[in-house]
């Protein structure tokens, strides 16, 4: 199958993340839903693919890698990680970068790693004129500064907020995200 080069450039850094998690079957799994669905569609990373699209997150340490930055997200009434969709013709990295931007207020990350860190399919409800679909979500690990003074978006949060990783680990507020805080615990101080 001849694949346009954004889908092979995608598919390729997929690949990355498969062959390391590869052994884990939930994530496994989930490399293998995303896959499948750019392989199938040319315009996978664009909103008005109404099956669905890829979208970009950000799992964010603080300096002292102490904490991790949350967002109360104001449509889906959780806690998350920072991140949204990508821009026409925008690399996935980039795209987590400006969301980790735009929704923390925060301008200079660190990019831990520039690999998927970890990847996720969920759906989400219909909104308004948006139909049910999926968000094949890619997450990538940034660090931010000392010095980032946070800046709640009002539109996108409930509350924008460093939580401490003796409170983040079985709290049940942070359900959905704690298989990222696991995977970060390598670089945690």
């Amino acid at each position: 199958m001849a694949f346009l080069p954004s889908q092979k450039k995608f598919l390729d850094r997929l690949s990355v993340y498969h062959a390391q998690f590869n052994w884990n079957i939930f994530e496994k799994n989930e490399a293998e839903k995303i896959r499948a669905f750019v392989e199938q569609n040319s315009e996978f990373m664009s909103r008005r693919n109404h099956v669905g699209h890829i979208t970009g997150s950000a799992w964010i340490l603080n300096e002292a890698r102490d904490s991790f930055l949350l967002h109360h997200h104001r449509k889906l009434d959780k806690w998350l990680q920072l991140g949204g969709h990508v821009d026409d013709n925008e690399d996935i990295l980039e795209a987590a970068l400006r969301e980790a931007r735009e929704e923390s207020g925060i301008e200079d990350f660190t990019v831990l790693s520039p690999d998927i860190f970890d990847v996720d399919v969920h759906e989400i409800p219909a909104q308004g004129e948006e139909p049910t679909h999926r968000h094949y979500d890619i997450r990538f690990l940034l660090q931010a500064p000392k010095n980032g003074n946070l800046v709640q978006q009002e539109r996108e949060s409930l509350s924008l907020t460093w939580v401490p990783i003796q409170e983040f680990f079985g709290n049940p507020l942070f359900k959905s995200v704690q298989r990222m805080g696991e995977k970060s615990l390598p670089y945690l101080s």
